[in-house]
């Protein structure tokens, strides 16, 4: 296995609209570095209303309801 991309993160979003409404699901395989130097990383979350999808910094702890999308290697 090995993190989600931002494309299959965001198929992962398109296909199960209502998965993100329960967890935060975050694609590691995502990583993207600011002119800072601090790097992000792709996110889906959402509530009955509404789906989001976002950018949270590498270094913040992530809440206990949160999955890691994975995608199998051939």
């Amino acid at each position: 296995m090995r993190p989600a991309t931002i494309g299959e993160i965001l198929a992962f979003g398109k296909t199960y609209p209502e998965a993100q409404r329960d967890l935060m699901i975050v694609g590691l395989g995502s990583l993207w570095t600011d002119l800072g130097g601090d790097q992000y990383v792709i996110y889906l979350f959402g509530d009955e209303f509404e789906r989001e999808v976002n950018l949270r910094p590498v270094g913040w702890s992530w809440p206990p309801q949160c999955g890691f999308l994975s995608v199998k290697c051939y």
